[in-house]
């Protein structure tokens, strides 16, 4: 569906309210936004650098809340996916960000992350694009710092009471702490 709604449309972040005209620029938007309200800022270079795979994706419509909860199965038409909400142009790989594809959840998960049969999901989407799975780790780990920015810049303006648990995944990432793909 990604690819075959890709487009030339500028692409849109919620968190800084603008459009970019490219995947690059989305990532320099986003990064000045969450570096500034986490006080962040020295680690630009070092973000940018993780980043950096997400500008292989495609600008297309993204759904932006794929998860367990929003997909369902239609015996007639295969899956379909509810609450369209937050549809926007968009990087096509944040979709993949409910994906616990590092195994890096609590155990059990939240309700909201897909971690049973997480690799074998994101192999079928990277092969559903034509693109070479040895290229999955670089990208999974730029989503998984990307929504974590997220979620901490969340948890600071909202004051949600995650700080903590957002601030530790940022530092996981950036510390090389992933587990070994």
């Amino acid at each position: 569906w990604h690819k075959d709604n890709a487009g030339t449309l500028p692409m849109f972040s919620r968190f800084t309210e603008r459009e970019y005209s490219s995947i690059a620029d989305f990532i320099d938007g986003e990064l000045e936004c969450h570096l500034g309200i986490l006080g962040l800022c020295d680690q630009e270079k070092s973000c940018r650098d993780i980043l950096e795979p997400l500008t292989s994706g495609i600008a297309t419509y993204t759904h932006g809340d794929v998860h367990s909860g929003n997909i369902v199965r239609r015996p007639d038409e295969g899956f379909a996916l509810l609450d369209p909400e937050y549809l926007h142009v968009g990087c096509n790989y944040l979709d993949l960000d409910y994906i616990d594809w590092w195994g890096i959840e609590p155990d059990p998960a939240p309700w909201w992350v897909i971690k049973d049969q997480a690799r074998e999901s994101v192999a079928a989407y990277f092969a559903a694009l034509g693109v070479d799975d040895r290229g999955i780790p670089v990208v999974m780990q730029a989503i998984c710092l990307l929504s974590a920015l997220r979620s901490h810049t969340n948890s600071v303006q909202f004051r949600t009471g995650d700080s903590d648990q957002a601030q530790a995944r940022v530092k996981l990432v950036l510390d090389g702490r992933l587990p070994v793909a």
